[in-house]
């Protein structure tokens, strides 16, 4: 997400996690606690609201409209304060394109400010779109193009793109992550100026499946079975709406100038990422499951060490008391100080 004040993304993906866990959480002293969200499923993000969060507690306030145009993969927030977020439309592979939005941050009120790019999307649908402020002020933004741009290849490769935010259409490509047909879940800038990402490792040869995962909801009267969207794609090829569900996830440090990625840590764990954002204190929050698939329609707060990628589980997220499915997670972080220097007169 940005780097001075900005929001991270929170959404809600099937996957299993390799970041790893530990058992105990603990909210890092002196971080920053209140945060923003988006609520909605990422397997059918029909209709979407902003949230405030409480990460100690996980409990949500949602606020604004409630609509398809916030249901967007991943927010940040640029220095100024003012909140952005991309948003996938129409179908990847068949025309989709991607929009950048602005949002306001009192009223939840969205503004399409136009089609990122000349070009037109292939990938995991709406599962991309994650974007960040990098240290010198530019937005970042992962996407799959669907034609090669500059070094950026067709269809195979989540790309980094530099988006001018008063001119989306301009889009300049910078380069792609090493991986064919894995997914990347967030972006965020440290204080420091680390990106930060988490890799999910599809790789061709994992796709091909057509199983689709299954939840169970049983009430005092009934038993209820779900079937969740699973993997629709052969190998070779992306799922051409959801994304597929990989068997590890990995923290990654993104170089901001080609889009090239370095891994790590190698931990695994249950809970699934599926955004992350860093406080003004260096503290890295995430959002995902708690149990992978087994928990999709429900999300919780996790932390991440930076240096080690291991990840620690805390509070369910909830509204009203009820748990609930997140798209988005945003942390306001406070604009530098500005140091005035004393001048002396004679």
């Amino acid at each position: 997400m940005g780097v001075a004040r900005r929001f991270a993304v929170l959404l809600v993906v099937g996957a299993i996690s390799t970041i790893g866990l530990t058992a105990a959480f603990a909210a890092p002293a002196g971080a920053d606690t209140t945060g923003f969200t988006v609520i909605g499923n990422l397997f059918a993000p029909t209709t979407c609201q902003l949230a405030r969060i409480d990460l100690n507690t996980g409990v949500l306030a949602p606020f604004g409209p409630t609509d398809a145009s916030h249901c967007v993969f991943d927010l940040t927030i640029a220095a100024d304060g003012t909140l952005y977020g991309v948003l996938v439309k129409g179908t990847t592979g068949s025309g989709g394109t991607a929009h950048l939005l602005r949002f306001d941050t009192t009223t939840g009120a969205a503004t399409d400010l136009g089609q990122v790019g000349a070009f037109v999307l292939n990938g995991p649908g709406n599962v991309q779109g994650n974007l960040t402020f990098d240290a010198a002020g530019n937005l970042l933004v992962y996407l799959v193009p669907q034609t090669a741009q500059g070094s950026c290849p067709a269809i195979t490769n989540f790309c980094l793109f530099r988006v001018n935010p008063a001119n989306p259409g301009s889009a300049t490509a910078l380069g792609p992550v090493p991986q064919t047909f894995d997914v990347y879940f967030g972006l965020a800038t440290s204080p420091s100026g680390t990106l930060s990402s988490v890799r999910d490792s599809l790789g061709a040869g994992s796709l091909g499946s057509t199983t689709s995962p299954t939840t169970t909801t049983t009430t005092k009267a009934t038993t209820t079975t779900t079937t969740l969207p699973g993997v629709h794609a052969s190998a070779g090829s992306w799922p051409p709406v959801h994304a597929a569900v990989g068997p590890a996830q990995t923290l990654t440090v993104v170089n901001g100038s080609n889009g090239s990625t370095t891994d790590v840590g190698t931990g695994t764990g249950t809970p699934f990422t599926v955004s992350l954002d860093y406080d003004s204190a260096g503290t890295l929050w995430a959002v995902g499951f708690p149990n992978g698939l087994a928990a999709a329609l429900s999300s919780n707060v996790i932390t991440i060490d930076p240096g080690t990628g291991i990840a620690t589980l805390g509070p369910a997220i909830t509204s009203g008391g009820t748990p609930v499915a997140v798209m988005a997670l945003a942390i306001p972080r406070p604009a530098a100080a500005v140091v005035v220097q004393p001048r002396f007169t004679g």
